[in-house]
């Protein structure tokens, strides 16, 4: 069994992606394990050798953890993989790399429609949602002036049709507005909606290739979530609303009045105007059966939580009582005046409280993580010392 882990990751103070991993260190100290957080700029880890090397004299068992399979490993020729658990933030088949991992790397994946669909890998794929701080307590109430909160970025050139941007062949061209299309109007994952759309034209997945077929879903997911989060801010008029994140300029200028745009230094900038707001917003459309960190942040910061409905969040929390649903971009702006008014937005952040902090920290993540790598890696002693010994 692992007793440690050695997590890779960044430096950079404004990448949630980097800074969660805090939070999930912590998590898996909870859980009994020895985690080594390891920050480099560029994710090749020469420093992964040797925590390695001492890790594995002092008789530890232990797995690497990374954000969408991004650390290089340089292992000597001959010796077995390291054993890894890499946490894919978007679907794996738009991350061509993994296409090389060995079929005993783990893939977790946030979202549970992207366990079967388009894969390029052997690697097995795990479902492990998004996670949150582990408060000690529940938050308090405080001052909150801010009206709803987002924080994401929009930056794609959404003005310009996809098969003006996408470049490429006409029929390539053609394949990404189908696929767009059915992703934003059908409310369809964008995977499949670019399988369908491949289809359509005759097409498998395979026909584009690993690298040809991540483009090409990056730029379907991209560019629809881009869309999609334009519609719905649109829609909050009246409210005060502050935007964390890069926002295109020509979005910028048409915001309504009322909207702030804040360029976090660092995502506990995020964290401190989540303190402030009374509505934590999550725009994921591309994840249609999982969650995001947005959710539970929000949630931990004493936020209600207003965010597009999948079956996965259903399970747990109920429209109007613990969370505040919408489909695509159909907001019910009334209803949401209407709880800030009352003030019923503290009611509904107390009611999600005890349902998140029992289920959906980085806790509970790291128990999973572990749980499956032991499954996974009955001989881990073993292959860590064809690399290590």
């Amino acid at each position: 069994m692992f007793d440690s882990v050695v997590i890779s990751g960044g430096e950079n103070p404004a990448d949630w992606a980097d800074t969660f991993l805090v939070d999930l260190q912590k998590g898996f100290s909870e859980i009994g394990l020895e985690a080594v957080h390891l920050r480099q700029k560029d994710k090749t880890h020469h420093l992964l050798g040797t925590v390695g090397r001492e890790l594995y004299a002092r008789g530890k068992s232990f797995f690497l953890f990374d954000i969408n399979a991004k650390t290089q490993i340089l292992t000597r020729p001959g010796t077995g993989p390291l054993p890894r658990f890499s946490l894919m933030v978007d679907h794996p088949a738009s991350h061509a790399h993994v296409a090389a991992f060995d079929g005993r790397n783990l893939l977790g994946v946030i979202d549970r429609s992207h366990l079967g669909g388009v894969s390029f890998s052997p690697a097995r794929r795990v479902f492990v949602p998004h996670g949150g701080p582990l408060n000690a307590a529940e938050p308090g109430g405080g001052e909150r002036p801010v009206d709803v909160v987002f924080s994401g970025n929009i930056g794609a050139e959404t003005d310009r049709p996809p098969d003006a941007l996408i470049g490429g062949s006409p029929e390539v061209g053609a394949i990404a507005a189908a696929a767009v299309a059915r992703s934003l109007d059908g409310g369809t994952e964008s995977s499949r909606a670019l399988e369908q759309a491949l289809a359509d034209k005759g097409f498998g997945a395979g026909a584009l290739g690993a690298d040809g077929y991540a483009m090409l879903l990056g730029f379907v997911s991209g560019y629809s979530q881009s869309v999609m989060r334009e519609r719905v801010l649109n829609r909050l008029r009246g409210l005060r609303v502050c935007v964390v994140g890069s926002v295109c300029d020509r979005l910028a200028r048409q915001l309504p009045e009322g909207f702030e745009i804040v360029k976090p230094a660092e995502f506990t900038d995020v964290r401190t105007i989540y303190a402030k707001s009374k509505i934590c917003l999550n725009i994921s459309h591309k994840f249609t059966d999982g969650s995001h960190e947005r959710i539970w942040y929000g949630m931990a910061s004493g936020c209600a939580v207003l965010t597009n409905s999948t079956p996965y969040l259903r399970e747990y929390f109920t429209d109007d009582q613990s969370i505040l649903y919408y489909q695509g971009c159909d907001l019910d702006l009334e209803k949401i005046c209407s709880v800030i008014r009352s003030g019923r937005t503290g009611e509904i952040a107390r009611a999600a409280w005890p349902v998140y902090r029992a289920n959906h920290t980085w806790v509970q993540r790291a128990q999973i993580i572990a749980e499956t790598m032991n499954q996974a890696w009955p001989g881990a002693r073993h292959a860590l010392g064809t690399i290590f010994s």
